[in-house]
């Protein structure tokens, strides 16, 4: 949560929205049903996730994370 939460201090309510986002992030790993996940597919599914909020977050995010 604090990486996600560190791409989205320029939100105006950055602990609410990175919250909801954590959230989401999780159930959507959840629905991959795989026994192992890389940390670069998590990486991914969070990066899809910041940008459906907001694309400035999602690039922020990218800079710091391996994403595809």
């Amino acid at each position: 949560m604090i990486s996600v939460y560190e791409c989205c201090k320029h939100l105006k309510h950055p602990e609410s929205d990175a919250e909801a986002l954590t959230d989401t992030i999780i159930k959507d790993i959840l629905e991959l049903q795989k026994p192992i996940i890389s940390s670069k597919e998590i990486s991914s599914v969070a990066h899809y996730a910041i940008k459906r909020l907001d694309n400035s977050a999602a690039v922020q995010y990218a800079a710091f994370h391996s994403v595809k």
